[in-house]
């Protein structure tokens, strides 16, 4: 091949990789996160915060519209904002009831005097004085619903650890928290599995079960937590989809420890119509995973179903793919979202075989830079052709496991963080506390440290096939054997280079776990040295001590020569 077209190939072949690059990190697939782009297009056409705001504005539901409008950017059209300001204008009990109740607003209409109506009612300043809680007992006295009979009986309890008996003179909180579950329980308000395992709660918690007693009194803190916050409508909106007493502690303990995230939180979980899968998600992330939320709420059902299913953390994309996005992600093609979102295993592969494709243009463009330095000779390109090609492949290997650590960030970092599910404590109603823990576990092996062996051993093979080239290139070499043997001395801390690399991976991820850079298994720190131990030896005790044997064999064989012919004379 000409010299004067290595330019333009190594030019050509730059642009590819570079190209190529570019195509891979488009496709947004990630090992652990889920891309916003996805997010959003997972969510077209689905059922949105505005459109379920729009729904119960129509039905007159204005106290969950009230909160939920507080999630949005934009909090409603102006139409709907009117249509609430009537609603609330003629019928000012909707301030405390937060739309139709009929059971509510019934037993609204037996209390003798009536309660304040306005922005700052809430039921269970309603319901605490002792007067409306005997108006309250009265009317559902007569309910025929077994949840609510049970309820109802159960005032007659003792040993509550968090309450006082309602017998008692400060039994009322503990009073107006089973009045107001047995209210929900009548209008049909709280969730099925929910309602089916209140009356068996009842009955074991009068048998002395403690653990059942306990369980019931988690979820009466809860009702009596939200009650203090909310009015009626929002209430059953959130009981509708609490499915356990624990749902709903870890819950209501989620409103009083992050009030100004609750509505987001409120948001989210009537738009999935279930605490559990939502809860199990902010547990694993607490603190990424409310703004997790907060980014794919306005997408729509569809893009939270994702990330509660993919129960991974939002992708952070590093500064570099920013900046290629605000330049170029407009030329992205668009069928790679919709492929990506469709069949995710084949995405995978597509990106694997495009940022390869990358490296592998690289390390073909590498070698023609080095002929044109004159480090590599045409001569030598031919001969080595097969080391080279090897060579290549391990180069673009390194280049893909690199590329993919560089392009998600967050892949080298893990945390062992596991908090447990929150439970009510006797002061839970007034404060919050949330433990912070993040243990490194130095034992753990997950993508970050598998992809960090691969990496290591892909540099370790391209010094071994570096190292076989410089061997054959001095076996090649028209010179004695004495010399030969001369320059294969001269090269030996060449031949170290795969110990010097295996090393120098170990003291880096070292220095970056001390330094918080990134949080990666200490396996993959001390296999970088091992693996240069490894690619040392068999470079030495295979390839470089047979050659060194048949390089002093030669030597020695003109001397054999001398002595045989000296005989012979």
């Amino acid at each position: 091949m000409s010299a004067r077209w290595l330019i333009p190939q190594t030019l050509a072949l730059l642009v590819m990789s570079a190209l190529l690059a570019w195509l891979g990190i488009g496709v947004p697939l990630h090992f652990r996160a889920v891309s916003p782009l996805l997010l959003e297009r997972a969510g077209l056409d689905t059922r949105s915060v505005e459109g379920m705001c729009a729904d119960y504005v129509l039905a007159g539901k204005v106290g969950p519209v009230r909160l939920l409008w507080e999630s949005c950017a934009e909090p409603g059209s102006e139409l709907e904002r009117a249509r609430v300001r009537e609603l609330l204008a003629s019928r000012p009990e909707y301030w405390l009831s937060g739309g139709p109740a009929p059971y509510f607003e019934a037993f609204l209409g037996l209390l003798p005097s009536r309660p304040a109506l306005d922005k700052e009612s809430r039921v269970m300043t309603t319901i605490l004085p002792a007067e409306r809680r005997r108006v309250l007992v009265q009317y559902l006295g007569g309910s025929s619903s077994l949840v609510v009979q049970k309820l109802l009986s159960a005032r007659e309890l003792g040993g509550w650890r968090s309450f006082l008996p309602v017998s008692g003179p400060a039994g009322h909180p503990l009073d107006a928290a089973l009045l107001s579950l047995a209210l929900l329980a009548q209008g049909d308000n709280l969730h099925p599995s929910l309602a089916r395992v209140l009356p068996e709660l009842v009955d074991r918690a009068f048998a002395q079960d403690r653990a059942a007693q306990d369980r019931l009194e988690e979820l009466l803190l809860a009702v009596l937590a939200a009650g203090r916050r909310m009015d009626w409508t929002q209430m059953t909106e959130l009981f509708r989809c609490t499915a356990s007493p624990e749902d709903a502690s870890a819950l209501i303990k989620l409103l009083l420890a992050e009030p100004q995230n609750f509505p987001t939180v409120y948001g989210a979980l009537l738009l999935c119509g279930d605490y559990a899968k939502l809860g199990a998600y902010l547990e694993k992330y607490p603190d990424k995973g409310m703004v997790a939320l907060k980014t794919s709420l306005p997408y729509g059902r569809g893009a939270l179903d994702m990330l509660l299913e993919e129960g991974k953390e939002l992708y952070e994309a590093p500064a570099f793919i920013r900046w290629l996005d605000g330049h170029l992600g407009g030329l992205r093609p668009g069928f790679l979202l919709d492929f990506t979102l469709h069949s995710p295993r084949p995405a995978f592969y597509l990106k694997v075989a495009l940022v390869f494709g990358s490296g592998y243009a690289l390390a073909l463009a590498i070698s023609r830079f080095l002929r044109i330095l004159g480090v590599l000779t045409g001569l030598a390109y031919r001969r080595k052709r097969s080391l080279l090609a090897l060579e290549n492949i391990f180069v673009a290997s390194a280049f893909t496991i690199l590329l993919w650590m560089l392009a998600e960030p967050n892949l080298l970092r893990f945390s062992t963080e596991n908090p447990a599910r929150p439970v009510f404590e006797p002061a839970a109603v007034l404060a919050t506390i949330i433990p912070d823990t993040n243990d490194m576990n130095a034992n753990t092996l997950d993508q970050a440290a598998v992809l960090s062996l691969l990496l290591f051993f892909f540099l370790q093979l391209i010094v071994y096939v570096f190292c076989l080239m410089r061997i054959s290139r001095l076996r090649a070499m028209d010179v004695p054997a004495v010399t030969k043997l001369k320059l294969l001395e001269n090269e030996d801390n060449l031949f170290d280079l795969g110990l010097y690399v295996g090393l120098s991976g170990t003291v880096a991820s070292l220095v970056m776990l001390a330094m918080n850079i990134v949080q990666a298994s200490l396996v993959a720190a001390y296999a970088s040295t091992l693996f240069g131990i490894i690619v040392t030896a068999v470079l030495k005790i295979v390839h470089i001590r047979a050659l060194r044997r048949v390089l002093i064999l030669e030597m020695q064989a003109p001397a054999s020569s001398a002595k045989v012919a000296s005989k012979e004379a």
